[in-house]
């Protein structure tokens, strides 16, 4: 079951370029949130109703880099 779970979400990513970061709100500054994903890498996104240790999940777009993760983007949050 793991690896088929896996081969889904390697496929989501190759064919998409988007996939699912979690993460917990850390800082918020008017509308700009600071979310720290599960790896401790910071992202920053413009919203509204926030609240430092609330957990999201971002969806990210590899920006078509997807062995580089340090110029994807958050693309919604939910």
């Amino acid at each position: 079951m793991k690896t088929l779970v896996f081969s889904f979400l390697a496929s989501t990513i190759l064919f998409t370029g988007r996939y699912i970061n979690p993460g917990t709100v850390t800082n918020v500054s008017g509308d700009l949130v600071t979310f720290a994903d599960e790896s401790g890498e910071a992202w920053q996104f413009y919203g509204d109703g926030y609240e430092i240790g609330q957990q999201i999940k971002a969806v990210m777009d590899t920006n078509e880099t997807p062995g580089n993760i340090y110029d994807d983007k958050v693309v919604n949050v939910f």
